[in-house]
């Protein structure tokens, strides 16, 4: 927490001064906030349709509302009212994720998400969708983690149909330098502490691991924390899966501090554990991300996550 550079009593002072001159606007104009319409609020990202999920795991959703630091509700059907089951904070981008803990009992529950109102706009809420609770786990085995932030998780228990198109993947400064010094420490061979790795292939960008990557670079610089876990408890697989990427494995490098991204590579290469996530042949894909807020307390974040399906 910063602290201010001015002594406390000053700050006392002010804030009667500020109040009174609140009053004084609000004598001037006393119906000005009521002929100022609040403006609208959507919700993206949400589907009405029915769908289903595995008793005792997460469902997720990824909405995108109008505005930051929102709080957008994921709430269930019980009678006539509505529950909230997770609360969530939109980021800069408007994005928010949203999780329930299923129950272990089979049934059929009615799911909606909802934005309380602010001063400057209005409530929103979406349709409700169906949600199928299914009591039977198809086992689909685990995957070790061997690298430093590398988490161990099960397979995604839904995979994204494989006939919808991949989406292309245009990186933007400083991401796209980072993807090129990453292939190029690969091209090149490289030791990590003891272990010497020889020349793998490049690595692709893929869409689905830049969103997951992205969020969690936004989320460390909002919320002012830096892990591999995120505050909801979320981990690295977790995210993977919200985002819709069928991994077999994968790892996960964050950093935070450095400027650019010819620092920040070079910083990662020179620690063997990260070094490892970048050098290692059995990953095919990577998303980047990146997120700046001078009021946090390292300013840049950036994350990379190395996968294959």
């Amino acid at each position: 927490m910063r602290r201010s550079p001015h002594p406390r009593f000053p700050v006392l002072l002010l804030a009667p001064l500020l109040l009174a001159l609140v009053a004084l606007s609000s004598l001037a104009s006393p119906s000005y906030a009521a002929q100022k319409p609040r403006a609208a609020t959507a919700i993206t990202g949400w589907a009405s349709s029915p769908t289903s999920a595995v008793a005792g795991t997460d469902y997720v959703a990824h909405v995108d509302v109008t505005g930051a630091h929102r709080a957008v509700l994921l709430q269930r059907r019980v009678g006539a009212s509505w529950r909230t089951v997770d609360t969530a904070r939109s980021s800069r981008s408007g994005h928010a994720r949203l999780a329930w803990d299923l129950p272990a009992k089979a049934g059929t529950v009615a799911l909606r998400v909802r934005v309380t109102r602010t001063a400057r706009r209005t409530a929103a809420v979406t349709p409700a969708r169906l949600l199928t609770i299914r009591s039977t786990v198809r086992d689909t085995g685990t995957e070790p983690g061997t690298d430093p932030g590398t988490e161990p998780a099960p397979p995604p228990v839904t995979e994204p149909d494989p006939t919808t198109p991949e989406e292309e993947v245009v990186l933007e400064a400083p991401l796209d330098e980072a993807l090129a010094l990453i292939n190029e420490a690969r091209a090149a061979g490289h030791t990590c502490g003891d272990t010497v790795y020889a020349p793998a292939p490049p690595l692709t960008a893929n869409a689905r691991l830049g969103r997951a990557a992205d969020d969690h670079a936004e989320l460390m610089a909002s919320q002012n924390f830096f892990s591999h876990t995120s505050l909801d408890g979320s981990s690295v697989g977790d995210r993977l899966t919200a985002a819709g990427y069928p991994w077999t494995t994968y790892g996960e490098n964050i950093a935070a501090g450095r400027t650019d991204a010819a620092s920040t590579v070079a910083a990662l290469l020179a620690s063997p554990g990260h070094c490892r996530n970048i050098m290692s042949a059995s990953v095919t894909e990577v998303g980047l991300g990146y997120a700046y807020d001078a009021s946090s307390t390292y300013g840049h974040y950036w994350v990379q996550d190395f996968a294959a399906r």
